[in-house]
């Protein structure tokens, strides 16, 4: 496992925590937290160059 997929891991394993503390259903974390996952994707390479 390389050293982004860990912190990919570890970002999305934070992120259900604080969901889940804050009173989201665990149906809808994995939700949220695919189309996060989907807008991130889209938006790389859309970094405006330095």
């Amino acid at each position: 496992m390389s050293q982004y997929q860990a912190a990919g891991v570890n970002a999305r394993l934070r992120l259900f925590a604080l969901l889940e503390a804050q009173g989201v259903p665990a149906s809808e974390v994995g939700d949220l937290v695919a189309g996060a996952q989907c807008e991130v994707v889209e938006l790389d390479g859309m970094a405006p160059a330095s």
